[in-house]
């Protein structure tokens, strides 16, 4: 029988020690993998991005089969990176947006190019420190810096002043999210609240704790409407830059033979899959902010620290 609060705490026991080896970027629960198929045994995975011998590890660094009657199993993959900055498949201006779309910063200008930041509009929020005004909600390194101008669609020169549609206000690479929100200036009759584009309306906050083989899926400007399947929960992830706590990974499914997630997916919100369309459907399950392209997955937090960190709630 699965108890996954033990091994929960196994893992938050031990996570801190293995992080600091230098081969590891994360650790997770989920299924363990043999040959690289998965098997029904739930124990905690570590991932590194090379993985080696027994006799190449230095003996204090070497990583237990178990621990505490747990299985653990080592999975080389890359590094998730942030996904930003890629040129994508929708570009479009909406009017009145929904969720899922593209938006857009400056980052700098010369006489010869614009660099410009870009990423997904997730949906819209409600913050209690100021709840008279809508806020749009995405990632931290998509909006990127305070009171930065965020265009829909896109920043395009001096003539953008009719594509602004945000200020960035709030936001921070927190312990558990990515995540940032920006003051909406657009009228009221242009913004469509709880709804995302092509997936419909947003049925509330799923309430539940993430779940092996739950199905999921989301919207971004990149990659547009794709489909997946839990494989990771309570992961400790390092990108390189930052350590997140207790995100959620994603393998690609039914995908078309596209990618779940690229560059320019950031910001998008992710979503319960019900194929039957009952009630868990279209609830919120968190915020998408990298993956590895590679392997086909995403990684998202989820939403209760999201909502947590910025003093956030549902539009009503």
């Amino acid at each position: 029988m699965l108890n996954l609060e033990k091994i929960l705490k196994v893992k938050q026991e031990h996570e801190d020690k293995w992080m600091k080896y230098d081969f590891v970027h994360g650790v997770a629960i989920g299924y363990k993998r043999v040959a690289g198929q998965e098997t029904d045994i739930v124990g905690i995975t570590v991932f590194t991005t090379n993985k080696r011998t027994i006799n190449e590890i230095p003996e204090e660094q070497r990583l237990p089969e178990s621990i505490d009657g747990i299985m653990v199993d080592v999975v080389e993959e890359e590094m998730p990176n942030p996904f930003n900055d890629l040129k994508g498949e929708d570009i479009n201006m909406y009017r009145p947006m929904p969720g899922g779309i593209q938006i857009s910063h400056l980052i700098r200008k010369s006489e010869k190019y614009l660099e410009i930041g870009i990423g997904t509009l997730g949906m819209f929020v409600k913050c209690k420190d100021d709840p008279s005004n809508l806020y749009i909600l995405s990632n931290w390194h998509v909006l990127e810096k305070m009171n930065a101008d965020i265009y829909q669609p896109n920043y395009t020169g001096d003539n953008s002043s009719k594509l602004l549609i945000a200020e960035v206000s709030k936001g921070d690479y927190y312990e558990c999210a990515d995540a940032g929100i920006a003051k909406v200036y657009v009228p009221s009759k242009d913004v469509q609240v709880n709804q995302i584009l092509e997936l419909g309306a947003i049925r509330g906050i799923y309430e539940g704790e993430p779940e092996l083989g739950q199905l999921v899926k989301k919207r971004g400007r990149t990659t547009q409407v794709t489909h997946g399947e839990i494989i990771y929960i309570y992961a400790t992830i390092s990108n390189g830059t930052n350590i997140y706590k207790n995100q959620v990974m994603v393998k690609g499914i039914d995908c078309d033979n596209r990618k779940i997630s690229k560059g320019g997916d950031s910001g998008s919100i992710v979503l319960t899959y019900d194929e039957e369309v009952g009630e868990n459907n279209n609830k919120v399950l968190g915020l998408l902010w990298g993956g590895n392209e590679e392997e086909n997955i995403m990684v998202y937090s989820p939403i209760k620290y999201v909502f947590e960190e910025l003093n956030l709630e549902m539009c009503k």
